[in-house]
């Protein structure tokens, strides 16, 4: 959906500004989306797998995702094998071709399982702040045009609030903020070899030849950006959409990040689900106060908001491991949640949502079902464990929605959980996951994909009309239900999702009018069509 955050639309009247808010998706997105980790490789059963489910089987599923980790240079982190040039490898551009679906990215760099002290020494460092955005930059640039879904840093945040707020609050720790210093608006430029292949001769396309030039990495965008948290926050969402504007981008809210006591009437050692109402409250007013200043807190007459510094969603999880490879491992029961601990969990997501105006989208959730075996399976990649959570996800969509979930990246992000496998297969989990995909799918839309407004300096009204939309390889023929006058003064606008203006023409109102869309590139974009004092908005996907 279209809006201008209302704390901000005094600074930006004249932008107009694509950012999603609580119970709506981002322009492009449509209904309810969802991705599911793969190795990568065509080779792979789960590539093979996807593939099946998505091609055969019909099931809608937008994409697989993969984990950036390995530190914060990108010249040695995860990028070096993702995009690596040498294998013409790129995981965005052939992850249709090997999965039958698109890439999207959770960016797990910044803290490297070193909790909240590694964070703070990392954000006040100006080499790790270099290469960390340098590694931003680069897994944008890749996923540009993909319409990528990218978690950015999930368990940093969570280990910075569970420090300050364990079951007794320790007022020393900051976590305001707008109070932590972070290097932003003074990153030091740099230069990398940019290398890639030439073909000297075109009579022999077979014989390429090793080449390099330099390519400057510049910081100069976030110079107007404060040196602390908040500026962080917005430099991280800003880079993002600088270099993928077309990508949805997001951080995460944990559960388990505050375990406050209070009193001895709040805490319980099970996690949240399990705790009180008044912990429940507490913990999503904390993370609402935390998210709106990390995401919003740096906007101000001296910082104010740019296009592309709004957030698409907020994050949210349940655990890495599925319930029952606790249960297999060391007896722990509670990661079965029932009914009581799902409706505690959406209470909790629903308010910081709410509270943040932003939708959600789940994230490393087990997609176990109770029928599994408790099993691992690593040579058929196929491990099959117990869990309650999507066995209520599919019997209760409607709660979900009413939260604010708009999708899921899901699956097996750690080596425990379990596999998806296909319907017919006799290992692992047995296409349960897929199965009930499926029937998800025949009560599509879940989600009301209506443009409600596009918000600038003087909001137009709009006569009740239909624009109908039919579209070729050399662009889109426009037909309006309304009758207005022949020859009428018609302005057909296309915007990327950023807001950005990419094409614009000025005709007279006909019948038929027909725009050119051959030299954009392929991706989501809002078309505008204005005649008169009256004004059409769409969303038209290019491919």
């Amino acid at each position: 959906m279209l809006k201008i955050k209302s704390a901000i639309a005094i600074i930006s009247l004249m932008i107009v500004s694509v950012s999603a808010k609580f119970g709506e998706a981002p322009a492009g997105w449509e209904d309810m989306r969802f991705g599911l980790v793969s190795n990568g490789s065509p080779t792979e059963p789960d590539s093979k797998r996807l593939k099946t489910a998505v091609e055969e089987m019909g099931i809608k599923i937008e994409y697989r995702y993969r984990y950036v980790n390995e530190g914060v240079d990108p010249a040695k982190n995860a990028c070096v094998n993702l995009f690596r040039w040498e294998w013409d490898a790129d995981y965005s551009k052939h992850s249709k071709r090997d999965a039958g679906v698109e890439a999207s990215y959770v960016i797990y760099v910044l803290q490297e399982e070193g909790g909240r002290i590694k964070l703070l020494q990392n954000m006040a460092d100006p080499d790790k702040m270099q290469k960390f955005f340098h590694t931003l930059q680069t897994v944008a640039e890749h996923a540009n045009s993909f319409g990528a879904t990218i978690i950015v840093e999930p368990d940093t945040w969570g280990y910075l609030l569970q420090d300050r707020f364990g079951t007794t609050e320790n007022t020393s720790i900051e976590v305001d903020p707008l109070k932590i210093p972070a290097v932003v608006n003074n990153i030091k430029d740099t230069v990398v070899q940019d290398s890639f292949y030439v073909i000297p001769d075109p009579t022999k396309p077979w014989e390429k030849v090793k080449a390099s030039k330099d390519k400057p990495i510049q910081f100069g965008y976030l110079s107007d950006l404060p040196n602390n948290m908040a500026g962080f926050g917005r430099a991280i969402i800003r880079t993002m959409h600088k270099f993928a504007p077309d990508c949805y981008v997001g951080f995460l809210a944990s559960h388990w990040s505050v375990n406050l006591n209070l009193g001895g009437k709040g805490w319980s050692s099970n996690g949240m689900v399990w705790a009180t109402p008044e912990l429940i409250d507490t913990s999503a007013k904390i993370n609402i106060e935390f998210f709106k200043k990390f995401y919003y807190g740096s906007i101000d007459e001296a910082h104010p908001w740019k296009p592309g510094d709004s957030p698409d969603f907020i994050g949210v999880e349940k655990n890495g491991w599925c319930a029952g490879t606790w249960e297999k491992s060391d007896g722990r029961m509670y990661w079965y949640w029932g009914v009581q601990e799902m409706k505690n969990y959406l209470k909790w997501v629903k308010q910081i949502a709410h509270g943040l105006d932003l939708p959600v989208v789940g994230w490393q959730i087990s997609i176990g079902n109770m029928n599994n075996p408790n099993t691992a399976d690593g040579t058929n990649m196929a491990n099959a464990y117990k869990d309650t959570f999507f066995p209520y996800f599919f019997t209760h969509v409607k709660e979900f929605t009413d939260a604010g979930f708009i999708g899921f990246l899901v699956g097996k992000g750690l080596q425990q959980a379990t596999d998806f496998t296909l319907p017919g297969e006799t290992v692992g989990e047995k296409g349960w996951f897929f199965s009930q995909l499926k029937e998800f799918d025949k009560g599509r839309p879940w989600l009301d994909t209506t443009i409600v407004s596009i918000v600038e300096k003087t909001p137009q009204s709009s006569k009740s009309g239909r624009l109908f939309i039919s579209q070729t390889t050399a662009g889109l023929n426009l037909s309006l239900s309304n009758s207005y006058a022949e020859g009428a003064a018609t302005t057909i606008k296309i915007s990327n999702l950023r807001g950005q203006m990419v094409s614009r023409v000025s005709t007279a109102y006909s019948e038929n009018i027909f725009t050119p869309t051959s030299m954009l590139a392929r991706g989501t974009y809002l078309l505008e069509v204005n005649v008169g004092e009256d004004r059409f908005v769409r969303k038209i996907s290019l491919q």
